[in-house]
């Protein structure tokens, strides 16, 4: 599939960033190609032992790839496919052109991290060395469902033990990571602070603070980033409508942490936990359970259940061993 997609790239897109498979045509990201693709793919040649096609792409980028370009490019992608290809192809090659040019484009780039706020600009001009922030908020896909799945409606129930029903059509794949970076703008700007429930404040475990009533909203960021997982509202009404939902998601944090701070952000409410607080303290009645069980008993069962194999193996060679004396007498 690898040298499918090379050859293709050779055959309508070369010396261009990108393939378009179905037009059987090329794109380039910006005014100027910058060989994507010969970059990205030069290291996954030289770990395939495609030395043929490492070469064709290492000519290709040693000819016509230069940066001295007055392009604006996209900071973050430049930084992961072509300072991150050029320094893993060196890595790998030992060709201190690849180098060279690592080194250019890492200079070219250092005026996006010339922020107020230390976080690198959106876009860098590769000559002048000009920045702005995105105007736009971009957004990168980190992580996608398959195209078989579909959306849940209603309250779901998350155990493992029900048979899934699968719809007959309504699949749909759906985005479940995403980085975003660009200028945003608050959902409260220009809205009054929302009240803070005196009840909550109240409360001796409250996270509330004294000073929320007169806090003031930032409305908007400039330069941010963000990435986000899923959706937080399988939390609120389809998620909470099975009581053991709720009970499932803290034990899976109590199995993959056991750890007494992760464990002690559960919610008090719930009392049937897997794993009590102090259940596997240091010096508990429980881990000293668990070590001398690890240490004595598991090796104890092994060798009596080895001896007891031993024996019947034994007493079955002896049986058959008198029984070929009476055939032979």
């Amino acid at each position: 599939e690898f040298l499918h997609a090379w050859n293709s790239y050779k055959q309508y897109a070369w010396g261009h960033d990108a393939l378009k498979p179905l037009t059987k045509t090329y794109r380039d990201w910006y005014a100027k190609p910058l060989l994507m693709t010969p970059v990205d793919a030069f290291d996954t040649m030289e770990l395939m032992g495609l030395k043929k096609e490492a070469q064709e792409a290492k000519q290709l980028i040693f000819e016509r790839l230069s940066f001295d370009e007055n392009i604006e490019v996209q900071s973050f992608e430049i930084t992961i496919r072509l300072l991150g290809g050029l320094l893993s192809s060196y890595q790998l090659d030992g060709d201190p052109q690849f180098l060279k040019l690592a080194e250019d484009l890492g200079k070219r780039l250092l005026p996006v991290f010339n922020s107020p706020t230390g976080m690198p600009y959106g876009f860098v001009n590769l000559r002048t060395g000009k920045t702005r922030d995105s105007s736009e908020v971009v957004a990168t896909y980190l992580v996608k469902s398959s195209k078989k799945s579909w959306v849940a409606s209603g309250n779901f129930d998350l155990s493992p033990q029900q048979k899934w029903m699968a719809p007959s059509e309504g699949f749909k794949q759906s985005v479940l990571m995403a980085y975003l970076t660009g200028n945003f703008k608050s959902y409260f700007a220009g809205k009054s602070v929302p009240p803070v429930n005196e009840a909550d404040t109240a409360k001796k475990d409250s996270l509330s603070k004294s000073g929320d009533k007169n806090r003031e909203i930032v409305a908007s960021g400039k330069g941010r980033h963000l990435v986000i997982a899923a959706n937080a509202s399988f939390l609120t009404a389809q998620f909470g409508g099975m009581p053991g939902n709720i009970v499932w998601l803290q034990n899976i944090v109590d199995w993959l942490s056991s750890d007494e701070n992760l464990i002690g952000i559960r919610t008090r409410t719930m009392v049937d936990r897997s794993i009590r607080k102090d259940e596997l303290k240091e010096g508990g009645a429980t881990a000293a359970i668990v070590r001398y069980t690890n240490l004595l008993l598991m090796p104890a069962i092994v060798i009596v259940a080895g001896l007891f194999i031993f024996f019947r193996r034994r007493e079955h060679a002896t049986v058959v061993a008198e029984k070929t004396e009476e055939k032979k007498s």
